[in-house]
């Protein structure tokens, strides 16, 4: 065989080897991506035929519902309730489950919660709502809200992991979304009480929701840690650990 022709076998050789390696690398990378994506509905789906940013609006209109008194983000309130299950005033027909969000003065918290099999779960890493109610608001046009409720959460770092897997969803503003004006209806020890009185108000909501698809059946892991930085004026850090049985 000549020389030329024992490069050009070499040189054969190598581009076929090459060729299955970078294939395994993609498949590999491809098989991941769909993997870590398939647990969780993105922004700009339509879980169970209603728009994921109506979905952010049902969150806040269920939480804020919740008193102190019977919510698990404020277990050292007054008078609390001593068993706060987690179905809390949550609609049982809902194909979806939400989780409060214990608030931010609790910057290593831990909760537990039975969750119904087959359904979704909805959390928000970092949100900020404003609505009509709030005395401190002093732009109560649409614009002026929805300004408020974007404001804290810029400059946002988040790292998500569901039973000790690292979840496809950051700080990136491909995860941020923005509801639609949605009413909420304030009770008694509200989450706002101290400037809030109880009544019908109007809102709006925005920042980083993560959408899980059902798990399965048994205990899973959520932990998550969320931040946000400077410039953003309300500074702070959080870690987060939620153990969910579903059954």
């Amino acid at each position: 065989m000549k020389h030329e022709d024992r490069l050009c076998l070499v040189f054969y050789l190598f581009s076929i080897v090459a060729g299955a390696i970078l294939a395994a690398i993609s498949f590999s990378t491809l098989s991941y991506g769909q993997e870590d994506q398939s647990k969780i509905f993105v922004h700009g789906s339509s879980p169970y035929r209603i728009n994921f940013n109506e979905w952010i609006g049902k969150w806040w209109q269920w939480s804020t519902s919740v008193p102190k008194t019977e919510s698990t983000a404020f277990p050292d309130y007054p008078n609390h309730i001593s068993k706060v299950d987690c179905a809390i005033r949550q609609d049982p027909t809902s194909p979806v489950f939400f989780l409060f969000v214990p608030i931010v003065d609790e910057p290593t918290a831990e909760r537990k919660c039975d969750v119904p099999k087959d359904k979704a779960i909805l959390i928000p890493i970092i949100s900020g709502e404003a609505d009509t109610g709030d005395p401190e608001q002093t732009d109560k046009s649409e614009q002026g809200l929805i300004q408020t409720a974007i404001s804290g959460n810029d400059y946002a770092a988040i790292s998500v992991k569901l039973d000790d897997t690292k979840l496809n969803f950051s700080e990136d503003p491909k995860f941020r979304a923005l509801s639609g004006f949605f009413n909420i209806t304030l009770p008694e020890h509200n989450i706002w009480e101290e400037k809030e009185k109880p009544g019908t108000y109007t809102g709006v909501a925005e920042g980083y929701f993560l959408f899980l698809k059902p798990l399965a059946v048994g205990n899973h892991t959520l932990y998550f840690e969320a931040a946000t930085n400077p410039p953003n004026p309300n500074v702070y850090a959080q870690a987060v650990t939620y153990h969910l049985n579903v059954k």
